[in-house]
Order: structure tokens, then C-alpha cells, then sequence
């Protein structure tokens, strides 16, 4: 399994916050790119 630089930021910022509302504040993103992001790992 190949996981991005972005990817591994998105699941260490989603540890540190909790959900991923607040991800998508601190990465300055719509949520709806963290869940897509979410779920491509998850396709992996």
C-alpha cells in the first residue's frame, strides 16, 4: 500500500482533532474533501 504525503497529514491531523469538520478548518478544505480523502484510503 502506497500512501501519500497528504494522505498520512490528513490521518495524523484527524487523530489530533477528532472529527473531520475540524480537519477540514485546520487544512483549509470542505469537509467533503476529507471524507473523499477518507475513503480513497480506505479503497487501498
Amino acid at each position: 500500500m502506497h500512501l501519500s504525503l497528504e494522505a498520512l497529514h490528513i490521518l495524523d491531523t484527524i487523530d489530533r482533532t477528532g472529527s473531520f469538520a475540524a480537519v477540514a478548518e485546520a487544512l483549509d478544505r470542505v469537509p467533503s474533501a476529507i471524507t473523499y480523502a477518507v475513503r480513497r484510503l480506505l479503497q487501498c
